[in-house]
């Protein structure tokens, strides 16, 4: 954690947030804070919620790389990667998805991303989804794309961009 916005002003880091401090792993892979305050953190081995300094396991053990996002009302998406995502409400995981999402169950997400304008995206092996005001949107590759020579899509994060845009890393 960095106290001040302004790196000139930042000689060390404030607090180091390790296992021994009860993370659930040293190699901590996203990061997020909610409207609430807490800080959330996927780790290789799980994920952990910060408040006021203190460490939650909430409860989740992986092995995979863990994308998060907020979510409504202190909810927050958790897609492991190569599973099917999950809603972390009143601090607890749960596999029950709103409606609009039931067809994805099963999905498995590479990253998901919650965009300024409160949509979610979704990026699987084939392309990107999106979920705004209840409605589910697919954007497939072009025809005869070569991002992955397997036509799988390896989205690693997604980032607003300016006027409604939305960069993807692959």
């Amino acid at each position: 954690r960095l106290d001040s916005p302004n790196l000139a002003e930042l000689n060390t880091l404030t607090e180091l947030f390790r296992r021994a401090a009860g993370l659930t792993s040293d190699d901590t892979e996203t990061v997020f804070q909610d409207s609430e305050g807490d800080v959330w953190a996927g780790t290789r081995t799980g994920l952990d919620r910060f408040r006021q300094s203190a460490v939650t396991p909430v409860g989740y053990r992986s092995t995979e790389y863990v994308s998060l996002a907020p979510a409504d009302q202190g909810t927050v998406w958790v897609a492991p990667s190569g599973r099917p995502m999950l809603l972390v409400r009143d601090r607890r995981l749960s596999g029950d998805l709103p409606a609009e999402l039931a067809p994805l169950r099963r999905q498995s997400f590479t990253t998901i991303h919650r965009a300024s304008d409160a949509a979610l995206w979704m990026a699987t092996d084939h392309g990107l989804l999106r979920m705004a005001d209840r409605r589910l949107s697919k954007f497939e590759y072009p025809h005869g794309s070569n991002i992955d020579p397997d036509g799988k899509f390896s989205a690693v994060t997604m980032t607003d961009g300016r006027a409604g845009a939305i960069w993807v890393s692959v």
